[in-house]
């Protein structure tokens, strides 16, 4: 029952600040910030909907009512520690750096398939923000601060940090991936990003949990980020990159259309294999007495195999070998099938029956995000 009171109360803060973000954005979609240029409009409007809606007000409600503490330098320190903010290797950053390029890459792939598909419903397409015309080098860097730094900060804290740490606590890990990719989705309130966005919330929410920490998701959502704000930026200044959305519209709208579907096969083939790579070695460098070793199948590694299946192993059945045992670089035996809690050490635990009672806040969240959501396709609105 503790579980389902915890989902619940997490469910809450997570709504609170739904709610106050889609109250914001429904106010300055009635002119509030119209006598404001744009600097100043875009400024007052990310600080408050970041550092506030996403960042103080779901931190303060984390610790005084998800754990019932007072507000103390103790308590501020531990709740930190909590949603992830745990320090990680020189070797991470590289490594979170890299994935948050593929992030972008795929991000890419995935918003023009639904892009596709959503307009072949009739959707128009409603911008999620202008390109501005401002080519000089301050405003690239305000761009960044306010577009990259800010969402990678605390939209990471939110989601990240505190929902998936209260889910994993509530749920198993399964469902607390995909409820936190879910939100992350609804968050950004139009249909020309749910789609994606769920997709990078999961991902981010998976290598938060095998790094134990949010700042390796913290610097790939920057990342991903950031080179889009760059690109845009490079657009119209006419900088190094301008030509990149050009040349691959471009490329993709060759007569050839086998040679695109092939490149594009290889490529994306390609980036996956390094993209799996990189995600391994980023749950190694963080999960030292258990790693995942890579193996080359040999006729030995199949002789094995097949004398572990039938149980001929000596003092060795099927049963009791675990993963880390027949991976180790010491032996020459190969894994069995394994899902992906087990192969990360993500443990699954079994959660409490469905009560509504505590699940109403988790439908109020489905319910206000997917409506926005929705009438950004129907209305054009938000």
């Amino acid at each position: 029952m503790q579980k389902s009171v915890n989902f619940s109360k997490i469910c809450l803060i997570y709504f609170v600040s739904l709610f106050c973000f889609v109250a914001i954005r429904l106010t300055t979609a009635l002119g509030v910030l119209n006598n404001l240029n744009e600097i100043a409009s875009e400024s007052i409007f990310t600080s408050v909907v970041q550092i506030l809606v996403m960042g103080v007000l779901p931190f303060i409600l984390f610790i005084v009512y998800f754990k019932k503490e007072k507000i103390n330098k103790t308590s501020l320190k531990t709740s930190l520690s909590e949603i992830g903010f745990n320090k990680i290797s020189l070797k991470t950053i590289i490594i979170s750096l890299l994935l948050g390029v593929c992030a972008y890459v795929f991000n890419i792939v995935i918003a023009s398939f639904f892009d596709v598909i959503i307009s072949s419903l009739g959707y128009s397409g409603v911008s999620s923000g202008s390109v501005s015309s401002n080519t000089q080098v301050w405003y690239l860097f305000f761009s960044l601060f306010f577009t990259a730094v800010l969402p990678g900060i605390f939209e990471e804290i939110l989601h990240r940090g505190i929902l998936l740490n209260g889910l994993k606590q509530t749920k198993n890990y399964k469902w607390a991936i995909i409820f936190s990719g879910l939100f992350f989705g609804f968050m950004h309130l139009n249909i020309n990003q749910f789609f994606y966005a769920t997709i990078i919330g999961m991902f981010f929410a998976f290598i938060a949990l095998i790094t134990k920490s949010i700042w390796p998701s913290i610097i790939m959502h920057f990342v991903n980020n950031a080179i889009n704000v760059y690109l845009s930026w490079a657009s119209s200044s006419k900088s190094f990159g301008s030509n990149f959305f050009a040349t691959l519209n471009n490329f993709l709208k060759n007569e050839n259309f086998v040679i695109v579907v092939i490149s594009s096969i290889c490529f994306m083939a390609v980036l996956s294999i390094i993209t799996i790579w990189l995600i391994i070695k980023l749950y190694n460098e963080n999960n030292k007495d258990n790693k995942i070793y890579f193996r080359v199948f040999t006729s030995k590694h199949i002789k094995n195999f097949v004398a572990l299946k039938k149980n001929t192993v000596e003092e060795q059945s099927l049963t009791s070998l675990n993963y880390n045992t027949y991976v180790s670089k010491d032996n020459e035996l190969i894994p069995t099938e394994e899902n992906m809690s087990s192969l990360f050490n993500l443990k699954e635990e079994k959660t409490d029956k469905f009560g509504f009672k505590y699940h109403i806040f988790f439908f109020a969240i489905i319910l206000l995000g997917a409506l926005t959501t929705l009438f950004t396709f129907i209305w054009g609105i938000l």
